[in-house]
């Protein structure tokens, strides 16, 4: 594991960015990136929650995530209605608009309805 010295080091760099959080459960983007680099740098898990200002909950949850799917941040974020276009349907419409620009929305529509179910 670490030594006592690199430790202290991780305590200096993270007393310097230390603000009050409103809720311990609730992290910043900058915070779960402090939590991933500590961990990755082999901090126990209640160090870097006292050095944080953090639960140890919050760190475990930013951890889990982190391992499970590669990023620190949850999907909940992400959690709204998908796209309405796919990749080949945007370049479809970048193509006709690119054709003639100063067509109306409706031809426009039209023209990429006819294209996407040609293809």
């Amino acid at each position: 594991m670490l030594c006592s010295a690199s430790v202290n080091a991780l305590h200096i760099v993270f007393i310097k960015s230390l603000y009050e959080s409103t809720a311990k459960w609730e992290t910043s983007d900058f915070q779960r990136g402090q939590i991933v680099g500590a961990c990755l740098a082999g901090a126990y898990v209640t160090k870097i929650a006292t050095l944080l200002g953090v639960s140890r909950a919050a760190v475990s949850k930013v951890m889990t995530t982190y391992t499970n799917l590669g990023r620190s941040t949850s999907a909940k974020r992400n959690s709204g209605q998908k796209p309405k276009l796919s990749e080949r349907d945007r370049h479809t419409l970048k193509r006709i608009l690119y054709i003639n620009h100063r067509n109306t929305a409706a031809k426009v529509t039209a023209e990429l309805n006819i294209s996407t179910k040609t293809l």
